[in-house]
């Protein structure tokens, strides 16, 4: 129903926030790059985009039409997608053959 989407928006908020501390707790930022950044704030806007979607009926003083699940969906899995793609970025970035600690250390081997 209609509160399923906050609920939604936020979890992934939740989630991705507690990811974002608990890089930062081991040592190792989360550091997305720029495309990852436009992703994930762009999905954010379609989703702000998704809940204003139908105002103008509803400012006419008309019941509101279906929610637009669609526009929503893509921006929450979109954003998401960046968000995910942005964590996993800085692991390719480390040169072969180190190996990347717990702590956020890197070190020769495996």
């Amino acid at each position: 129903g209609p509160g399923s989407a906050p609920v939604l928006v936020a979890v992934g908020l939740i989630v991705g926030g507690a990811w974002v501390l608990g890089r930062e707790w081991i040592g190792r930022p989360y550091r997305a790059p720029l495309g990852c950044w436009i992703g994930i704030i762009t999905g954010g806007l379609v989703i702000v985009l998704a809940f204003c979607w139908d105002w103008r009926n509803v400012a006419d003083g008309h019941l509101p039409n279906p929610f637009p699940w669609w526009l929503f969906s893509l921006g929450l899995v979109g954003g998401y997608a960046c968000f995910v793609y942005g964590s996993r970025a800085d692991r390719r970035r480390v040169p072969s053959g180190l190996h990347v600690c717990a702590d956020g250390h890197v070190r020769h081997g495996p």
